[in-house]
This record gives C-alpha cells, structure tokens and sequence, in this order.
C-alpha cells in the first residue's frame, strides 16, 4: 500500500494531467520558486559550509538560482532547455547538526525540487514532465516541518502545521487556476511566516541582495514574467566567465542597477 506521500503525489499528478506541456512546465517553476525561500529558513546558508572550512555558498546558491532562471526561459518555449543546465543544486550539502541540519535537510528538498522543475522543462516527453512536477509540491510540503524547525519557532509544530495546510490549499488553488488558464496566483509573502525575512536576511549577508530584491519583485507581480524580466534572466545566464566563477554574489554585483555604464 503506498504511504501518503505517494498518494499525496498521484492526485496532484492526476490534476497535471489536464495540462499542457507548457503549463507543466510552468507549474514546476512556480513551485520551485515558491520552494525558494525555505532555503534561507534558518537566516542563513552554512550548510554549504565544508567541514574543513571550504566555503560553497556562493557556488551552490548560483547552481540552484542559475537553475530556476533556465526552468523560467522554458515557461516561455515549447523547445527543450539547453543542456547546459549547471546542476549545482545536487552538489553534496555539509553534514552538521541542530538546527543546521534540519535547515540542511529543508535545502535539499528545495535543491532537488528545482532539479525535478529542470528535468520537467527540459524534456519533450509530456509523462516525465508529469511526473516531475508533480514530485515538486510533495517533497517541499512534506519538508515545511524543516525549514520551520532551522527557522527556531517557539512552537514550531503548530506553525508547521498552519504553513502545511496554506501550501495544500496553494496547490489546489496553483493547478485550477492553471488549468483555467489563468495568472492570478495568491503571492504574499506572509504565508512562509518569518522564514521569508530569514530568507532576504540570508541573501544580504553573503552580497547577494540583488537576488532578494528580484525574487520579492516576482512575487510582488504575482509570478508574471514579463519581456524585461525574460531579458534580465537571459542576461544572468550569459554573464562572463569570471563573473560566473565568483557565484551568486559576483553575478549579483555584475546585474545590480547601481553599477556605473563603464563597468
């Protein structure tokens, strides 16, 4: 007998299935964005800190945030993605413990739901896409418990709750809207309680402030992109190689709106 999570995930697939490749496509990379925040749940990235001092932040938040900007080119394709897709969201996390490590076990849900929003884009094969978004709300729900721990709740179980039982109602609300081929998405911020602000906090901290900014404009808009937007993400997958090698600060600093016409 499957467990609930298997069930949870064969209704949402069964309501894909009314879909269009391309709204599939553009439901992993709503979901993978609505992911997004629980990866600063904690106030901060460290679980990409090495136990010998290697620090990987920078690298990895790139390969997950370089990821969701591939997924969202394909929201306006029926191609496939490029294969040069960075992938750095499976890279290993740190092994700690305490809060650190329920934060870390909340990031590779969200690592890993935004690979599934990548492989869900990238194929031409409407049952892969099925099946991988519809991976995505599973895995980060079930996850909440999580990032709601790392974010240090007094009673974290009450607000794990609450936020679980928003996100099922989001996803009912994300797929018929979708399927009524609509665009008008619930997109407060206040759902994710102060794992929001833990999150932009997180962001700041490691220079990457451009990167908060950008995602609360998105949902501020209510996830719509528009022709700009889609010419900014193109811009921040093609940045130069050395900018690139700096990671998600170093492509923050080259994209922020203060840097002068010379630079």
């Amino acid at each position: 007998m499957k467990d609930c999570f298997d069930k949870f995930q064969d209704q949402i697939k069964a309501r894909l299935e009314y879909l269009t490749l391309r709204d599939t496509r553009y439901f992993a990379w709503l979901w993978a964005v609505r992911g997004l925040p629980f990866l600063g749940a904690r106030g901060n990235f460290d679980y990409w800190k090495k136990a010998n001092g290697y620090d990987e932040r920078q690298k990895h938040l790139l390969g997950v945030l370089n990821d969701l900007d591939i997924v969202a080119i394909q929201t306006g394709t029926t191609s496939s993605a490029s294969d040069d897709a960075s992938r750095a969201a499976n890279s290993p996390l740190g092994t700690t413990t305490g809060s650190v490590l329920r934060a870390e076990h909340a990031a590779h849900a969200v690592a890993s739901a935004v690979d599934a929003a990548v492989t869900a884009a990238s194929t031409g094969d409407t049952g892969i896409a099925y099946r991988m978004a519809s991976f995505l709300p599973t895995l980060l729900i079930d996850n909440i418990s999580n990032a709601v721990d790392a974010a240090g709740y007094a009673s974290p179980d009450d607000i794990a709750y609450k936020i679980s039982s928003n996100f099922n109602t989001l996803l009912v609300n994300d797929l018929n809207m979708i399927n009524a081929g609509r665009r008008n998405f619930q997109s407060d911020t206040a759902i994710y309680g102060k794992i929001w602000g833990n999150f932009q906090n997180a962001l700041r901290d490691v220079g990457c402030g451009y990167w908060g900014d950008w995602y609360a404009r998105l949902f501020a808009n209510g996830f719509i992109l528009e022709d700009d937007d889609y010419r900014e993400i193109e811009k921040r997958l093609n940045v130069p190689n050395e900018i690139a090698k700096q990671g998600a600060a170093g492509v923050a600093n080259y994209m922020s709106p203060r840097r002068r016409w010379w630079q």
